[in-house]
């Protein structure tokens, strides 16, 4: 029990710390900060994942998670996903330049997770536009 415990402290504190940095990316994603938002929403997935990048047997093993508050880490992370591929599809020059291959990669860790996320799905064809 005492593990138990442990295990949704950690969560706990993991999805208080994810919603924080989400907010802050929010704020400067609706004042148009693309670069600034998307630095946030970085932060937002190095504290999810423990690293900067997902291989899909991270994703399985992510989305196969139950219990606990991994339903609601699930959700915030598709919104910082399809988020952050907004921000690579806008960028913001000199220093956060628009990056249409990132954000379809984005949107495709996002619909791993919600095969029917509406926005992960537009972002994603707006990505495979801008990149032909």
């Amino acid at each position: 029990e005492l593990c138990q415990l442990q295990s949704v402290i950690e969560e706990e504190d993991l999805l208080l710390k994810v919603q924080k940095l989400r907010e802050d990316g929010n704020v400067h994603l609706r004042e148009g900060r693309y670069g600034d938002a998307a630095w946030c929403y970085e932060d937002c997935l190095q504290a999810l994942w423990g690293k900067d990048l997902l291989y899909p047997s991270d994703l399985r093993e992510r989305a196969s998670r139950t219990g606990g508050l991994w339903q609601q880490i699930r959700a915030a992370e598709t919104a910082i996903l399809t988020n952050l591929s907004l921000c690579c599809l806008q960028g913001q020059q000199p220093d956060f330049p628009p990056n249409a291959e990132r954000a379809v990669q984005l949107c495709e860790l996002a619909l791993a997770y919600d095969p029917d996320h509406v926005k992960a799905m537009g972002r994603m064809a707006r990505g495979f536009c801008e990149m032909h």
